[in-house]
């Protein structure tokens, strides 16, 4: 195998690889992910067992304020409940008023109804690499010891940094793929923040979510494990009236396990909405951290820059 074939390998992942030999071979997604899961920890039990060890110092140097109901997995924050909120909030309403032209054009070269503004560049050019400047405020938020410390000590481990997004969505009349009923990757071990920067109501399709507990009965009840639902499925097993929205004031927060509720977003019918999603992850996750790590997005000149302490990127 010459040494393109290799680096088109590892492009793709070694994940992603073994789970299509698995699915090849016949195993659901629900085996396939906890084989490679095992398989992970098996080849890596010093890295495992370390990533556990690690968050005891910093767990008791900064203890935890908050952390996700086990019933429910998900909790509504106010600006004023985690420190830093209403700063990056500010920065990403200025970062979009200087690039919503961009955004736009985006919209019109793609015919798409979402834009990740960070990676789009001038004149709706999508690029591959974020601004480093853009998005440094929201890593050092990100990383902050007392962020870290409250997720670590939910995912009982030190994560790793997945997407850091700040994500726009333009109107539009399409319930299709994310906008339908859906686990985050089932049985992933994962810590999300959705954080408004503008004011969300119903108009504007906020992310909705029904309980992890709930979640759990319906998915047993229609033996669910992967792919999306349609609303007059779900609505088999529960009313519309159960599922929660998230609306709120700019730098309103929901701190979620989305692996555990089902959701759906971005059904902007008559507003737009943007939001900022960071999303941590397990080490040991099946199929990476993520749809896409924070560290492929950032040049590596970049990542030098930023003293990461805590080393998750």
């Amino acid at each position: 195998m010459n040494k393109y074939s290799i680096a088109r390998l590892r492009k793709i992942g070694s994940d992603r690889i073994f789970n299509f030999i698995l699915n090849k071979m016949g195993f659901s997604a629900k085996y396939r992910w906890k084989i490679i899961k095992r398989a992970k920890i098996t080849a890596h039990p010093y890295a495992y067992i370390t990533r556990k060890r690690k968050i005891k110092d910093l767990v008791r140097q900064y203890p935890p304020r908050l952390s996700l109901p086990e019933t429910s997995q998900f909790l509504f924050l106010q600006p004023e409940d985690i420190p830093g909120i209403s700063d990056i909030v500010a920065h990403c309403q200025k970062v979009f008023e200087q690039r919503k032209d961009d955004v736009e054009a985006y919209y019109q070269k793609s015919q798409d109804f979402k834009s990740k503004v960070f990676l789009i560049g001038k004149h709706g050019e999508k690029k591959r690499y974020c601004d480093f400047q853009e998005i440094k405020p929201l890593i050092e938020f990100a990383t902050r010891p007392d962020i870290v410390s409250m997720v670590a000590n939910y995912l009982g481990e030190m994560p790793l940094l997945g997407n850091i997004f700040l994500m726009h969505t333009d109107v539009n009349d399409k319930t299709i793929d994310s906008q339908k009923f859906h686990f985050d990757k089932r049985d992933h071990n994962r810590f999300q923040f959705f954080i408004a920067v503008h004011d969300v109501d119903h108009d504007a399709g906020p992310f909705t979510l029904i309980p992890a507990d709930k979640s759990t009965e319906i998915a047993r009840k229609m033996n669910y494990y992967d792919g999306r639902v349609p609303d007059e499925k779900m609505y088999q097993y529960i009313s519309p009236k159960e599922t929660i929205p998230f609306t709120g004031k700019a730098g309103s927060t929901l701190m979620i396990n989305a692996s555990r509720c089902f959701h759906y977003g971005s059904r902007s019918r008559k507003k737009p909405r943007l939001i900022i999603e960071i999303m941590y992850a397990s080490r040991f996750n099946a199929i990476g951290v993520g749809d896409l790590q924070l560290r492929k997005v950032i040049r590596k000149e970049d990542r030098a820059k930023l003293s990461d302490p805590l080393k998750i990127i």
